[in-house]
């Protein structure tokens, strides 16, 4: 009894844990300009800003 609830309690755990990890993704700087989303990008060794759109 103890062994299944020790081995429940791995799978849990490890299951629980593995999920934090599945969408993590760096932030990205932006600006809100007259309601549109501005993302900084670099095209050739230019920097400039890219509107995003919906």
């Amino acid at each position: 009894m103890r062994s299944t609830l020790l081995q429940l309690l791995t799978f849990v755990v490890v299951t629980i844990t593995s999920f934090n990890s599945f969408a993590v993704t760096n932030w990205v700087d932006f600006e809100v300009i007259n309601g549109h989303i501005n993302l900084p990008v670099t095209i050739n060794g230019v920097e400039t800003r890219q509107w995003l759109s919906g």
